[in-house]
């Protein structure tokens, strides 16, 4: 099974006080793996490959304490998707020697909505600042499957690079 190891985008944050601020993500995960089904040596065997796009946009309250160059950060709040793409599907006939190929669009099982905590530290030097960030992400409604994605618990290291004048 093949996975996607990275998130990029971009995040849009207002402060609203020196210590608390509204934060927008909008993350891009590439979505690619293949799964194969049960088959029997020699007769038949089934597999299937997945390939899309897949978009976060979390929306977050988040809570900065202390007041200098290291200030740890926890925040919540929530968190939608939108991905696209395809799985396609094989199922070979080896003793007929037939193929039978069929395509349907990537399936979410409803997961569009979850719940979202994260915490870290920004790391400031100058007009400089790094953000190191573990993230837990909770989605509703999912299920396993071939051309399914988006699994119930996701955790993810992010780490955010801000350059100020």
């Amino acid at each position: 099974m093949e996975t996607s190891n990275y998130a990029v985008g971009p995040t849009f944050a207002v402060n609203l006080t020196d210590h608390l601020a509204i934060q927008l993500d909008a993350l891009y995960k590439p979505v690619r793996y293949t799964t194969t089904g049960p088959s029997q040596p020699g007769f038949y065997s089934q597999r299937s490959s997945t390939r899309g796009h897949w978009w976060e946009f979390p929306l977050m309250a988040k809570g900065r304490f202390g007041r200098e160059n290291v200030q740890p950060f926890a925040g919540g709040g929530i968190s939608f998707n939108h991905a696209t793409g395809t799985t396609e599907s094989f199922y070979t006939d080896v003793r007929a020697g037939t193929e039978t190929r069929s395509s349907r669009p990537l399936g979410m099982s409803g997961s569009w909505f979850g719940l979202v905590a994260g915490g870290g530290v920004e790391l400031k030097a100058g007009n400089f600042q790094i953000a190191p960030e573990l993230r837990y992400t909770h989605w509703r409604r999912t299920s396993y499957g071939p051309g399914t994605y988006a699994l119930p618990n996701q955790f993810d290291l992010l780490v955010g690079f801000t350059f100020r004048k």
